[in-house]
């Protein structure tokens, strides 16, 4: 029987590779099966992982008895890696922080790491010992294993440092910036492996770079599981508050075996996911919707109409409290809620409950849902409004200014104020228009405050305040005279 003793050089270099390539390959089962939650950036990532567990694989091939098929297989490795696994994480990041990239850029990317991979097959430092058994006819006899060394820590400055760095100066989710982090360990270990040839380094600390990403997905699996077992636990609760009214009814008549399909399932549902969403601005549109539909469904009769409003209140608490988690204050406040609602005996009093608590919810939603730098994106976007609202300015000019790209700023403004960039923007030419034409003419107003011709100028204020700028003036002074 054969013995072969296990250094700590082989470890290192070797195994611990190794078990970094398994915990990647757990990583992509994971995003794998979460590739919704992920979205479009999963077959970036999937390619990264895919070719970086090849990577990793090749020291303990390496180890094996089979020269020529070893020779091969860490040529595939590094091509692969660096000439599209590289790249592809590149593009992913970007996407995952919903960041625009230039096309441009990531080809460069791209052909960097092509050009990386042909120079790494025709340098003879890692075939001079077998030279006669080479693939093609020639190779560049001026490279030296330091020129492939230190040619690969440009590349990946390029393909990992430069990239990663202008992502966590932009406002990204937290688990973005976990993912970034683990990529900038990554691009330090092959830096230090490179320069002082220490591919302990260079191979060991990539299995630092898979742990952390793996924390991160484990943070990710706990808070959804802490979610929805608080949510599990809060359910009865939410049942006992949702009837606990002192003079209850008896509900069963209206909830009969089989589903009635003129229930309005589709507006209950939007008001739902309004709520949830936090879109404050639709709120009111579509209690009214859903009421409407309810009265008829109900057939106008207050008691039947006051438990179907019991249902939806408690449906709205209930995604609530999934969202925020604020379970306490929230069961004592639906509690409560249904108690009134009990009382009541008017539909405009019902009407009024529902309409003050989905709103209620909404804002409680939004404020769940913001972060730090989503608010003060916001803020930075609304200064620089207010301070160039009298000039013919664009979404294209705040996101040049504020250093964030089109879509994020769109985005993140409107899931915050439940209003478009360009509606905040007339709101405030058209407020501060209401001042100045107490002492301007419309053409002096309409240039003073940003419109390029006072005709659009009027239509516009005429769609925010029911008055031409003529009728607005005339008003005023009608005020003033009187």
């Amino acid at each position: 029987m054969i013995y072969t003793e296990l250094d700590w050089n082989t470890f290192l270099r070797a195994i611990i590779p190794f078990i970094a390539a398994n915990i990647f390959l757990m990583v992509l089962i994971y995003f794998t099966i979460v590739r919704s939650r992920i979205g479009s950036a999963y077959p970036f990532y999937a390619t990264f992982i895919s070719c970086i567990i090849l990577f990793l694989s090749g020291p303990i091939i390496n180890l094996m008895p089979i020269d020529n098929a070893k020779r091969w297989f860490d040529l595939v490795r590094n091509v692969l890696l660096f000439s599209v696994g590289m790249p592809a994480l590149l593009y992913g990041l970007f996407i995952q922080a919903e960041i625009k990239i230039r096309r441009e850029f990531f080809m460069f990317a791209l052909v960097l790491g092509i050009s990386w991979s042909a120079l790494f097959i025709m340098a003879p430092p890692f075939y001079y010992h077998h030279l006669d058994q080479l693939p093609w006819p020639r190779l560049l006899d001026s490279i030296t294993n330091q020129h492939i060394y230190l040619s690969q820590i440009f590349v990946v400055t390029i393909q990992l440092l430069i990239p990663s760095l202008f992502i966590l100066s932009r406002p990204i989710k937290r688990y973005v910036g976990v993912l970034v982090y683990g990529v900038l360990l990554l691009y330090t270990c092959i830096c230090i492996g490179n320069a002082l040839e220490q591919w302990v380094v260079y191979y060991g600390g990539s299995g630092l770079t898979a742990i952390i990403w793996a924390w991160a997905i484990y943070r990710d699996i706990q808070m959804t599981n802490d979610k929805v077992k608080q949510h599990y636990l809060h359910q009865s609760s939410l049942a006992i508050a949702q009837y606990a009214a002192p003079l209850n009814t008896k509900f069963t008549e209206y909830y009969p075996d089989s589903i009635n399909e003129s229930y309005p399932f589709k507006e209950r549902e939007a008001l739902i996911e309004t709520v949830s969403a936090a879109r404050s601005g639709l709120v009111a549109g579509r209690v009214t919707n859903l009421l409407h539909a309810l009265k008829s469904f109900s057939q106008h009769n207050v008691d039947t109409y006051r438990v179907r409003a019991k249902e939806v209140l408690f449906m709205l608490f209930d995604a609530s409290i999934f969202n925020s988690g604020n379970a306490a204050n929230l069961l004592e406040r639906l509690e409560e809620k249904g108690q009134t609602l009990e009382t009541t005996t008017s539909f405009k009093d019902i009407d009024k409950i529902i309409l003050q608590e989905a709103s209620f919810l909404a804002k409680l939603s939004g404020e769940a849902n913001e972060s730090p730098a989503d608010t003060a994106l916001v803020d930075k976007i609304k200064t620089y409004i207010l301070s160039h609202y009298n000039r013919d300015i664009s979404i294209n000019d705040i996101a040049n200014e504020i250093g964030a790209s089109r879509s994020h700023i769109t985005k993140t403004f409107k899931n915050i104020t439940a209003q478009t960039i360009n509606q905040y923007l007339i709101d405030v030419r058209i407020n501060k228009s209401k001042d100045l034409l107490i002492t301007m003419s419309v053409t002096e107003t309409a240039f003073e405050i940003g419109f390029n011709n006072s005709a659009y100028f009027s239509t516009v204020f005429k769609k925010q305040t029911g008055k031409t700028p003529k009728e607005y003036q005339q008003s005023i002074t009608s005020t003033k005279n009187g």
